[in-house]
């Protein structure tokens, strides 16, 4: 799995500057759509590419391929061409989301199928109920690649009750989150060690 490796080797590299008790943490923010059962987890599914307006999201697409592409010609239940893919050293900016909306190109995905991923921006997004959502977020955390989670979703009244009610309840349960606060901070909340003095070096990078 790509992202155990990433994980491994960003800690390896981290613990050679010093840092150690497994951190840096990885931060992970959370797309979902969530329903009490299958049945509704696919009318709600259904319902929001329906809502998509394609012709802006070919603009969203090109804009996740790194802004120079015109997609407005090409056909909706087609893949990309391979010629129309960027090479990610020619861009400069957010290679990390060329690069995955690359590799979704190049695994033949329609630009329809293409439009729909770019809604969620290169974002981890799973669809399901409260249970299946905390079990793809349990097993993250259970392979090491997750340790903090941006929930996104609330305040969408259709989808906020069942955030608070059903899933957060669920990784509760399963002592994947904390029931309180333990601070006054995002740090201290995350129990992370307080911040030692500034270097020589930080020191003169602000003055």
């Amino acid at each position: 799995m790509k992202a155990i490796a990433f994980a491994t080797d960003l800690r390896r590299r981290a613990a050679s500057f010093g840092r150690g008790n497994n951190l840096p943490f990885i931060m992970n923010s959370f797309h979902s759509v969530i329903g009490e059962t299958d049945v509704d987890v696919a009318r709600r599914l259904k319902e929001k590419h329906e809502r998509i307006d394609y012709e802006q999201g070919r603009l969203k697409l090109a804009d996740m391929l790194g802004g120079d592409l015109d997609l407005s010609d090409l056909p909706l239940d087609r893949p990309l061409p391979e010629t129309l893919l960027p090479d990610v050293t020619s861009i400069n900016r957010r290679r990390g989301r060329v690069e995955i909306f690359r590799r979704y190109a190049r695994q033949g995905l329609t630009l329809r199928e293409l439009i729909i991923q770019a809604q969620e921006t290169g974002h981890w997004s799973v669809a399901g109920t409260p249970e299946q959502l905390a079990d793809a977020i349990e097993e993250r955390v259970k392979s090491g690649v997750l340790n903090v989670l941006s929930l996104h979703g609330l305040g969408n009244p259709d989808q906020e009750d069942l955030l608070l009610n059903g899933l957060l309840p669920e990784l509760r349960r399963r002592d994947l989150i904390d029931t309180d606060y333990v601070g006054e901070d995002f740090r201290s909340n995350l129990e992370l060690p307080p911040l030692g003095p500034p270097t020589v070096s930080q020191v003169s990078r602000t003055a």
